[in-house]
């Protein structure tokens, strides 16, 4: 099923939660993975398992715990570097990043966007670029896969 236009508040949505938007099935799968982690308490195991019942919308979450929650299922290395990795993208480019991390291909990406595909592969050409500068790497070597991984801090 092809993918809507994102409104400005779905693109502010996934600006702030970029690993895992609100009520997707990666936000349930991150939210099951940070179960198991060492170190939860009873109550906060409660809370998670709330939440994945009834997911509610991204006011009422605290951005706190989530980047202790991205922190503790990524690894402080790993997410320290891809926050640093989207400090070097500019808006366009960093929307692109996240929809391809989501798996979104480049079609889909431009109708999300409101862009034309054509539009969509120059930011993708862009993105290239940055990583290119950044892992000094040949252009070759940077694919869809690439891009992901390294929007993710991998």
């Amino acid at each position: 099923m092809p993918k809507k236009p994102l409104t400005p508040e779905e693109r502010e949505e996934r600006r702030k939660n970029w690993l895992a938007p609100t009520g997707t099935q990666q936000e349930r799968r991150f939210l099951k993975k940070l179960l198991v982690q060492p170190g939860l308490s009873n109550k906060d195991r409660m809370f998670l398992d709330e939440w994945i019942a009834k997911p509610d919308g991204f006011e009422k979450r605290n951005m706190l715990f989530w980047s202790a929650a991205k922190k503790s299922v990524l690894g402080p290395v790993v997410y320290d570097m891809a926050m640093e990795r989207h400090k070097k993208l500019r808006p366009d480019e960093w929307l692109v990043a996240c929809l391809i991390a989501e798996g979104i291909d480049q079609k889909e990406i431009a109708l999300m966007i409101g862009k034309s595909l054509r539009t969509v592969e120059s930011v993708i050409a862009a993105i290239k670029e940055i990583i290119v500068q950044d892992l000094q790497c040949e252009i070759e070597a940077v694919n869809l896969a690439q891009i992901s991984r390294w929007f993710l801090g991998l």
